[in-house]
Parts: C-alpha cells; sequence; structure tokens
C-alpha cells in the first residue's frame, strides 16, 4: 500500500482511515455473529464454542484496534520529524512492537 502523507493526509489517494483496511471491524462482527449462534443454540457443548470464539474474538478486537489507531496515529501526526507529536508517536510505536496484548 503506497502512502502519501501530504497536507490532505492520505493514503493510497484516499483519506488514511478510509484506505485502511479494518481488521477489528471483522473481529467485532465475529464477537456479535459468535453471541448469537450462542444464544440460538440449545446444544451446550455448541455454547461453550460459540462463548468462547466471542472471547476469543473479542481480544483480537482489542489488538486489532490498538494497532489500526497507533498507525492512524503515525501517518498522521508522527512523520513529522519536528512535530509536537513525533517524539510521543514513535514512543508509542515503539512500544507497540515489543508488547502484546
Amino acid at each position: 500500500m503506497g502512502s502519501d502523507i501530504s497536507g490532505e493526509k492520505t493514503c493510497a489517494g484516499k483519506p488514511i482511515k478510509a484506505a485502511m483496511r479494518r481488521f477489528s471491524a471483522d473481529f467485532l462482527h465475529g464477537c456479535k455473529k459468535f453471541a448469537d449462534l450462542a444464544r440460538s443454540s440449545t446444544d451446550e457443548q455448541d455454547i461453550r464454542i460459540f462463548n468462547s470464539s466471542s472471547i476469543i474474538n473479542t481480544a483480537c478486537f482489542l489488538e486489532a484496534k490498538i494497532n489500526e489507531e497507533i498507525s492512524i496515529g503515525v501517518l498522521c501526526h508522527g512523520f513529522e520529524e519536528d512535530g509536537p507529536e513525533s517524539k510521543e508517536w514513535s514512543t508509542i510505536q515503539s512500544l507497540q512492537k515489543k508488547l502484546t496484548v
């Protein structure tokens, strides 16, 4: 994915948020889907499986959302080396690589 971080703050000719593939939305949709399946099921084992899947999708959603917001912050604010937010976004991005949710 090419990026153009000029004054319009675009990526691939679209606003940055529109150009990104938002995996967090997929995980959030999975949470709802598995919760609905658990609610409509009568089989106890299926209910446990669907509930577990919903919990796992929730954790994946949180990590994906955090990663997306950090990426947007770096692209929108962190690219200006002398910008007031550059150091903060650089620090957050470094921590992102070292830590896990």
